[in-house]
């Protein structure tokens, strides 16, 4: 929740300078400049790691967050012809953020609009309810999206430990099996003077290949408890 609190003051500086209208009417493409240009230079510094703080926090979200709050706010908010940006916005967060903080933030940039603009028309009022169906619907997109992904990871473990298995079938069939079976071949051209080395290359035998199959076994059980 410490992001929320840290998203909950950007909300407010960005409600601040809207309700300055001296400000926002003056001002707003030039702080707009401003943000945007520390928010490209975050990202250089990030990506080159000139900063090794930048890599543990998040600080280009706020950012952007007020470059959209205060673009919406200040042409007009809920009847603004940018307010689809608040759509685009809603997203970046559920997709950037853990649920909880994400739900928390967008239900913040809700009460935002709410308290800039009264609700007087049919029209405003859809406008509003149509950021938290947005939210619920990113909310499915993602849980649906992270699925996929989750089963495409399985599906290529699963083929991967298949792989692995014909490889060590083909090893143990190539370097251990067909050697035995030629050495037992010969041996068996005088069973008499030879019965008891048969039967213990047998064993041998027998308990290598069991051995083999037991890893594989062991193998499906664990692919099986992970899908689960």
């Amino acid at each position: 929740m410490t992001y929320t609190l840290f998203f909950f003051v950007v909300v407010m500086l960005s409600y601040i300078w809207v309700r300055f209208e001296s400000l926002s009417y003056y001002y707003t493409p030039q702080f707009i400049s401003v943000l945007m240009l520390i928010l490209v230079g975050l990202y250089y510094m990030k990506k080159r790691k000139k900063i090794a703080l930048l890599e543990k926090i998040r600080i280009e979200l706020p950012l952007l967050s007020a470059i959209f709050l205060i673009i919406i706010g200040a042409t007009g908010n809920i009847d603004s012809l940018f307010f689809p940006l608040a759509y685009i916005h809603i997203f970046i967060l559920l997709i950037t953020l853990d649920p909880i903080n994400a739900i928390a933030s967008s239900i913040l940039l809700m009460i935002f609009h709410l308290s800039i603009t009264p609700i007087n028309t049919e029209q405003q009022l859809a406008t509003v309810i149509s950021i938290p169906i947005m939210m619920c619907l990113f909310l499915f997109t993602k849980k649906q999206l992270e699925q996929r992904f989750i089963e495409k990871q399985l599906v290529e473990l699963r083929e991967q430990q298949l792989s692995d298995q014909q490889t060590a079938a083909g090893l143990f069939i190539a370097t251990f099996l067909l050697p035995k079976l030629e050495a037992l071949s010969h041996l068996a051209q005088y069973p008499e003077a030879n019965k008891d080395i048969i039967l213990k290359q047998l064993s041998i035998l027998e308990e290598e290949a069991g051995s083999v199959v037991n890893e594989i076994g062991d193998e499906e059980v664990v692919s099986s408890r992970v899908v689960g």
